[in-house]
């Protein structure tokens, strides 16, 4: 009898001890409001993580483009941050799917002001103008733009590019091959009648194969035709 007693007791203790701090709380909590926390800048599990923890769930309403958020972090939250809320409401969210891309449009052949406005028009931005010299196009003609044309890059970019100075000249100026592919390389070099010298490959894992890492004439600098170009350029890891 005294075990049972003792068994009695205990259990009933355990029953105040819930009924105190879990059950009667979520009975009291139920009613009450308590300000929405701030989820915007955070990522998706992140938000969700902190909003269960308050009771209160998520829903994603919809995904748009933007420079400034990360892909999966939220753009806007409703309700607002410091909404007061019960207890099992749904907080609907905007999700970023990151900037942008746009395809870069090919620009060859084109007078510069022609290609300020096309790059207007696909939301990117003319930038520094780099003059050279080609015997096969009229003055104030693209040779070229960096990146190259069919590139995809974030919405608002800066795109440089090669003018055509005149022709009948015994030198060029030396294009920034830097970031660009191999490939594209050696076609400009071509086109500016420069010869595409040694080719250094160099470990970058974080860059794809073939992109230019350094090259032998400074950007600018005049360069007489039939001039050699030695670039170096990014190998995959384990193939330097």
């Amino acid at each position: 009898m005294v075990t049972k007693a003792i068994w009695w007791i205990v259990g009933l203790a355990v029953a105040v001890i819930l009924m105190d701090n879990v059950v009667m709380p979520l009975f009291v909590r139920q009613g009450q409001e308590f300000a929405l926390p701030n989820v915007v800048a955070l990522q998706v599990d992140e938000a969700a993580q902190l909003l269960e923890e308050h009771g209160l769930s998520l829903e994603i309403g919809g995904e748009e483009h933007s420079p400034a958020g990360l892909e999966g972090t939220i753009l806007s939250q409703e309700p607002p941050a410091g909404t007061m809320v019960k207890l099992g409401r749904p907080v609907v969210v905007v999700i970023s799917k990151g900037g942008q891309l746009i395809r870069l449009p090919y620009l060859a052949g084109v007078t510069v002001r022609q290609a300020s406005l096309s790059l207007a028009d696909a939301g990117l931005v003319a930038g520094d103008v780099q003059w050279s010299y080609s015997d096969s196009l009229p003055r104030d003609i693209v040779i070229a733009t960096t990146p190259e044309a069919g590139s995809l890059v974030p919405k608002g970019s800066r795109v440089q590019l090669l003018v055509n100075q005149g022709g009948n000249q015994d030198t060029v100026a030396m294009p920034n091959l830097v970031g660009t592919q191999l490939t594209h390389a050696r076609d400009l070099l071509e086109k500016l009648g420069l010869e595409l010298g040694v080719v250094i490959r160099q470990q970058a894992t974080d860059l794809l194969p073939g992109t230019i890492l350094e090259q032998s004439e400074p950007t600018g600098a005049m360069v007489h035709r039939g001039g050699v170009i030695d670039l170096v350029v990014a190998d995959e890891e384990g193939d330097a």
